[in-house]
C-alpha cells in the first residue's frame, strides 16, 4: 500500500475517530491496539524482509520490512 491508497481508504472513515495500531499478545482471547501520535508520523528507508515468524501472513495483502538506512523503499513510519 502506499500512502496515497491509505488516503484513500482513510477518507471512507469519520474523520474523529481515533486512529490505533493492533498489537498482539500471547494470548488469543486479547486483542490490544496503540493510539498513533502525529508527532511519529516519519519517513524512513524500508528493506523488504522474508517473513519467518507463523503469525506473519503475507497472503493478506502485508509486507514485512526493517526500517534501514540504506533500505531501497521509500516508507511512512506511523507510531
Amino acid at each position: 500500500m502506499n500512502v496515497s491508497e491509505l488516503i484513500a481508504i482513510l477518507q471512507t472513515f469519520d474523520p474523529a475517530a481515533t486512529v490505533v495500531v493492533a498489537t498482539y499478545d500471547d494470548r488469543s482471547d486479547v486483542h490490544n491496539a496503540v493510539g498513533l501520535k502525529l508527532d511519529g508520523v516519519r519517513a524512513v528507508a524500508l528493506r523488504p524482509v522474508t517473513p519467518k515468524v507463523a503469525w506473519f501472513d503475507p497472503y493478506h495483502g502485508a509486507m514485512l520490512y526493517e526500517v534501514e538506512d540504506d533500505g531501497t523503499v521509500a516508507g511512512v513510519e506511523i507510531g
